[in-house]
């Protein structure tokens, strides 16, 4: 259920490349209780009658419902617009719903109704996910529905997208309930004796806050988070606590002072102070990246820009091989400080500053202010620029080449 996790801002893309698929199955033979695609039948075309709606599910045997939506999947639509394109894929997955609810509404055997179940559920998270007007709530009606349900398998499911969706739903909530929802999940970490499932759930849930514009609040629970797991005794949970918290320290960077150590490309060991007083970009990134690599003639065209009003750049690179590095840079002709952290014993270490703020993803760009306080920690393509220009409001306007 992970792929509901945060919203899907490519809705249309990702629903129409899938043929906008939830998983159906063969009614005549017994439908496997997994998160895996089912057989599909296969369909036989049959024409519209005029006047009719495409998209209305029709009463039937759970064989000729299963068809009725297979037929409704497989056939190719030329659009007009992408307006269009959105309403069809939504209505797809509407049918799904429907044709999910007509199945259960018979008198059928288990697993066809944990199937039918499934396929419903698969399609409101499509929806609530995709942030759909009004999809998250009645997503969530449906998994407390399923919840009671008497059938073990299908309350189960019930409980386990209930719990999903409510994860989907942290960004949206209200201080108030977000704090007291939040703290459930970290007492039920003690209460399951450090069970992975709860475990699981809780980190989650940190996935979902970081979608949000305010870093801090996921920042802030991933210091809650690190403190619960620090009182386990496995020493696995203590190195994912160390790595809660420096991720901790990186979301809740904003306004606050970065700290930036390490050596150099050349062996000296960096001056940060040296940087008071100006806007610096402290960019994480490597060679072998291909967004770090793309996003340096953005980089270079707003040192150009900025520089002489005092805009600088540092870079940490995580690569690990120095040669390879400099001669990129030669090439490149990169003008700014590099960081870099030699392998040790043939092994790759990470650079200090990465390591304690818990840079594993790059590009990572963070543009601090000339106080040395976090504007952004996302100052990449315009955002960079706009950010520049705010700072530099003096500043010319970049030639056009």
């Amino acid at each position: 259920m992970s792929m509901w996790q945060q919203p899907l801002k490519g809705f249309v893309a990702g629903l129409l490349a899938l043929g906008c698929t939830a998983p159906v199955w063969s009614a005549d033979e017994p439908a496997p209780k997994s998160k895996t695609k089912l057989k599909l039948v296969a369909p036989s075309e049959a024409a519209e009658k005029p006047g009719t709606d495409p998209y209305a599910v029709p009463d039937g045997t759970p064989d000729e419902i299963v068809e009725f939506i297979n037929n409704l999947q497989k056939k190719r639509r030329q659009f007009a617009s992408r307006d269009e394109a959105i309403e069809h894929a939504i209505k797809v997955q509407r049918a799904i719903i429907s044709a999910g609810d007509k199945i259960l509404a018979q008198k059928v055997d288990e697993d066809t109704a944990y199937a039918a179940a499934e396929m419903k559920m698969e399609a409101v998270g499509l929806l609530a996910s995709a942030d759909i007007d009004g999809a998250l709530a009645d997503a969530l009606k449906a998994a407390e529905a399923f919840k009671k349900d008497k059938r073990e398998d299908i309350a189960e499911l019930g409980s386990q997208w209930y719990m999903s969706l409510r994860i989907l739903s942290v960004p949206t909530m209200a201080a108030e309930e977000r704090t007291e929802f939040l703290g459930e999940f970290l007492s039920a970490i003690k209460k399951s004796d450090y069970s992975r499932e709860a475990i699981g759930n809780a980190l989650q849930v940190g996935e979902a806050l970081e979608q949000q514009p305010d870093t801090k609040i996921a920042g802030e629970y991933y210091v809650a988070l690190a403190k619960q797991l620090d009182q386990g005794t496995n020493p696995g949970l203590k190195q994912v606590a160390e790595m809660l918290k420096a991720t901790g320290r990186r979301l809740n960077l904003p306004g606050n002072l970065m700290e930036v150590t390490g050596n150099t490309l050349e062996g000296e060991k960096f001056d940060w102070a040296k940087y008071r007083g100006k806007v610096v970009l402290v960019d994480f990134w490597a060679t072998w990246c291909g967004p770090c690599v793309e996003e340096l003639p953005n980089v270079k065209q707003n040192y150009e820009r900025f520089h002489k009003q005092g805009f600088e750049v540092v870079g940490i690179s995580l690569d690990d091989n120095r040669e390879q590095l400099v001669e990129f840079i030669k090439t490149e002709q990169i003008p700014w400080t590099n960081l870099f952290m030699p392998p040790k014993d043939g092994e790759p270490q990470q650079p200090p500053t990465a390591e304690y703020y818990g840079v594993t993803g790059i590009p990572t760009a963070i543009l601090v202010d000339r106080e040395g306080k976090v504007i952004t920690l996302m100052a990449r393509g315009e955002e960079l620029t706009a950010q520049l220009e705010k700072l530099f409001a003096e500043a010319p306007a970049a030639e056009s080449k």
